[in-house]
């Protein structure tokens, strides 16, 4: 993971201005290459980056799968929200997932992208306070 950061930090270096430049190299030396993050989990990843971590988050993901070329995120159920589903596949941004299927039983979210454009796909579940 730290070797994609610095690729797509050299490849945002490379097209910054010289003052961006100089701040983001200044940061990736702040943390040796971003070496400092290595074995570390996300608690003493934002105690790095001096800031906090959420104790509790608003959404859990309790689990993802991969099964039978469609994948699976399960995540916790909170009244008056509604949940979208996205993806991030290089080299696009992030995306709506088309077809997705979402089913919200009151307890668990289930969310599903039926047609995962690639295995190197990020996902992320959205909440929004319903209509």
């Amino acid at each position: 993971m730290i070797d994609q950061l610095n690729s797509v930090w050299n490849t945002l270096a490379a097209t910054s201005s010289p003052s961006l430049k100089t701040d983001l190299n200044r940061e990736r030396d702040r943390f040796h290459a971003f070496q400092d993050f290595v074995a570390k989990d996300f608690s003493q990843w934002a105690g790095l980056l001096q800031i906090e971590a959420p104790a509790q988050p608003l959404i859990f993901v309790s689990s993802s799968t991969l099964l039978d070329g469609q994948f699976r995120i399960e995540a916790n159920s909170l009244p008056g929200l509604t949940f979208s589903f996205w993806r991030f596949s290089v080299p696009a941004n992030w995306e709506l997932v088309p077809d997705a299927q979402i089913r919200d039983d009151g307890y668990t979210v289930t969310l599903r992208d039926p047609h995962p454009t690639s295995s190197r796909s990020l996902y992320q579940v959205r909440a929004n306070l319903a209509r």
